[in-house]
């Protein structure tokens, strides 16, 4: 059986089948196919017959050869990254199209709440007036049952539950995107050569992009809350300090989700399991975004007019080698991609949207957002680069998307090797810490 082909992205509106090498449409199953092997992979992953190579079990797939061998194509599908799981039965479809309906009441329903935000008894809290941007409410985009106060979620779900705030963006240009702004990455796209992004993609990046505005507010009274005055004043921070700090961001990773169409649209399980899973590849996203190279440390928005650093060099406290992989994660990331908050809110929201965490209800429709996110990661790069120069820098971003994966496993490491005792309750709910 052949190998896969190393160039199975291509252009948008080109795309390759990464089984038999046809013209493809888009993503089926976990990898981009043609129809013909998406509806040849649904027929046949399922049974338990037994398939026969009337070769040598080595066939060449191609789209005349693969009506030939079935084996051989159905290993392909499996080599390529087609997942068995993700295909519907019927009582799948029937759950699917009860949901749809219920979430269609639930849009509606937000759609409503949304129109009482705007109305002068709205029960909000204002910071700032004149740059506002509403934190979603959640009740009636998220099923929301009563919690005791042993759930073990309690502290996740209180996140979830609380009040509608308005958040300020933080003033710095790094810190988000101007769409009005001539020098805006969206508008190179009239540059010769680009495709402008159409208004169903611009308007699914603008969900994110502005969802992404609730991890970019000042955090000087969260912190005070959090760790105290003392925390603010101190120059150096030590490992333990930043484990707590990331708490903070979490509770705002979760405002953030919270913002986002399609996670609202996920039953409250599969929100909660994404969460949790997800959160620190998000952290880890994020921290590309505000790493600062020449001082090595990271920037935290402490106020409107105010930026502070943490220094990279506080994860040599922890054991193994923390540093050095997330220090070369970071300076190995391209500056094109990391200075682009476009290209950031795109790679969080696929280590969100990724099927396969565990104990989800919804992984088919989750693995369908993950496949849109790509696409539109794809489709973005296109609308500001040539051809040659996006195909690069998204190889060069699904390979730092590999890397992740392996950073995330060496994170949690670190948080499973501190005392529950002395972190925050919300980090001992999402990585299960257990007392020394």
């Amino acid at each position: 059986m052949d190998a896969v082909p190393s160039d199975i992205f291509k252009c948008s509106d080109n795309k390759t089948c990464a089984v038999c090498g046809d013209v493809a449409l888009g993503y089926n199953f976990n990898a981009v196919t043609c129809e013909s092997c998406k509806a040849f992979f649904r027929r046949n992953a399922l049974k338990d017959k037994e398939l026969r190579c009337p070769f040598k079990e080595s066939c060449q797939i191609t789209s005349i050869t693969r009506r030939f061998c079935q084996r051989c194509r159905l290993a392909k599908c499996y080599v390529v990254g087609m997942k068995r799981e993700l295909i519907m039965t019927e009582a799948d479809k029937e759950r699917k199209r009860r949901k749809i309906e219920a979430n269609k009441a639930k849009l509606g329903c937000f759609n409503s709440t949304t129109k009482k935000v705007n109305s002068p008894t709205g029960n909000n809290t204002t910071v700032n007036e004149g740059t506002q941007t509403t934190v979603d409410t959640v009740d009636c985009g998220i099923q929301t049952e009563p919690l005791s106060q042993n759930s073990d979620c309690a502290c996740i779900m209180s996140c979830f539950l609380q009040p509608n705030v308005y958040l300020t963006p933080a003033v710095s240009p790094s810190f988000g995107l101007n769409l009005n702004s001539p020098t805006s990455p969206w508008l190179l796209g009239k540059i010769d050569g680009c495709i402008p992004l159409n208004s169903a993609h611009r308007t699914l990046l603008e969900d994110l992009v502005i969802a992404n505005k609730a991890l970019d507010a000042p955090v000087d009274q969260e912190i005070s809350n959090l760790l105290g005055e003392e925390f603010k004043s101190c120059g150096s921070k030590n490992l333990l300090d930043v484990i707590n700090l990331t708490a903070l961001a979490i509770r705002r990773l979760i405002k953030m989700c919270k913002r986002i169409n399609a996670f609202r649209t996920l039953c409250q399980e599969d929100q909660l399991s994404l969460l949790k899973q997800g959160c620190t590849q998000m952290m880890i996203l994020r921290s590309v975004a505000t790493f600062d190279a020449d001082r090595n440390s990271w920037k935290i928005p402490h106020t409107e007019d105010r930026m502070s650093q943490i220094k990279v060099e506080v994860l040599k406290e922890a054991r193994g080698n923390i540093y050095e992989t997330h220090e070369a994660f970071l300076r190995s990331f391209d500056t094109r991609a990391s200075r682009d908050t476009a290209v950031i809110c795109l790679l969080i929201a696929i280590a969100l949207f990724d099927p396969t965490r565990n104990h989800l209800e919804d992984k088919v429709i989750i693995a369908q957002h993950q496949g849109t996110y790509y696409e539109l990661l794809q489709r973005y790069l296109e609308s500001i680069y040539c051809y040659r120069d996006a195909k690069e820098l998204y190889d060069h971003l699904i390979w730092k998307m590999s890397e992740l994966r392996q950073l995330n496993d060496e994170y949690v490491r670190v948080y499973l090797d501190v005392n529950p005792s002395q972190v925050e309750p919300l980090l001992i709910e999402i990585f299960d810490l257990k007392p020394h």
